[in-house]
């Protein structure tokens, strides 16, 4: 494992959480209750800008606006996602990119005050994306990076971003990114990859140390529909224990998005027959409501229509999918 400075790349992350007495960003109301708002943050782009705001998951059509990083874009490639939320410290990290010169730089947010507490250059030649937030007071994170010469393409690099001021890289392999996730119960950080060989799943632990590889498959339990390869969209429920992976699926060549479960012991993403969206609809985002068993997955349509999908994670079965008038790009 390499040391990678500051001149290589970008760091020195440093969250200063300036205020612990700010706004609760999940309402701990114990069950998902008819009538109650549950507010969780998003995160979008408004032509020139980056906005940070409210999202009201159960009700509310459309976010409200809390703050803005100007002059910067998320961009949507499939290094995702290209934000990270620690629930623990209330800090959003996005990567984000200037509209006009393309360069990249780690914007650090504390949603609780909503100001902007960090801004580090990425370098001109590394695209970064995939992280994952250890849900520590520190504020480390984990993800990947590419390089923009010819001669590392198709390569995936590992990289742990850590508050001291360094990023550490494990070695660079020529594969497909399709989705990651941190399961802070276990301190256990999950990379979906596809190769010529399948698709695989490797575990590490939070110096990105490997403890596991499997090839998964999918078991669909609605014969309808084909699960096909593509981005993954994974999130760890904390209420469930389990890693919610949104996948994509067709019916007569018409793509829809599919609610799965992480079966580890297996090598499997179980498919349920009733969570899958309606047509041309796929996963950009998923996140669950703390103490409740709602899970709420963020999906992009055709026409650029958004929607907000809710499922109960007990039962499997669909609450409601409603439109969205906020093009968000990832939800918490």
């Amino acid at each position: 494992m390499n040391k990678i400075t500051i001149a290589l790349l970008f760091v020195f992350f440093y969250f200063n959480i300036l205020n612990t007495n700010g706004i609760s960003i999940h309402h701990d109301n114990g069950g998902l209750d008819v009538g109650v708002e549950y507010d969780g943050i998003g995160v979008w782009n408004n032509k020139t800008a980056i906005h940070i705001g409210l999202v009201g998951l159960v009700m509310s059509d459309e976010a409200t606006l809390m703050m803005t990083i100007p002059n910067n874009l998320v961009y949507y490639d499939y290094l995702q996602p290209a934000t990270a939320y620690n629930y623990l410290t209330k800090t959003l990290t996005i990567i984000g990119a200037n509209y006009i010169s393309n360069r990249y730089s780690i914007f650090t947010v504390d949603c609780q005050t909503w100001t902007l507490i960090k801004t580090v250059s990425v370098s001109q030649y590394s695209v970064l994306g995939g992280i994952q937030s250890l849900q520590s007071d520190d504020n480390s994170l984990m993800g990947f990076y590419t390089m923009l010469p010819t001669f590392y393409k198709g390569y995936v690099y590992k990289m742990l971003l850590t508050s001291e001021g360094y990023a550490y890289t494990v070695g660079g392999t020529q594969v497909t990114y399709r989705g990651s996730v941190f399961n802070p119960d276990t301190q256990i950080f999950y990379y979906a990859f596809q190769n010529t060989s399948g698709l695989y799943v490797q575990t590490y632990d939070i110096n990105f140390i490997m403890q596991d590889e499997k090839e998964f498959t999918y078991v669909n339990t609605n014969s309808l529909y084909t699960p096909v390869n593509g981005p993954l969209a994974m999130s760890y429920d904390s209420n469930s224990k389990s890693i919610i992976v949104g996948v994509s699926v067709t019916f007569m060549n018409v793509a829809s998005a599919a609610m799965a479960t992480m079966d580890w012991n297996n090598g499997t993403f179980v498919i349920p027959p009733k969570l899958i969206s309606p047509p041309y609809q796929n996963t950009v985002s998923i996140t669950t409501i703390p103490y409740t068993t709602t899970a709420v997955a963020l999906h992009y349509g055709d026409g650029d229509w958004y929607y907000l999908y809710l499922w109960n994670t007990q039962t499997n079965y669909p609450i409601t999918n409603r439109p969205y008038k906020t093009p968000l790009m990832a939800i918490y």
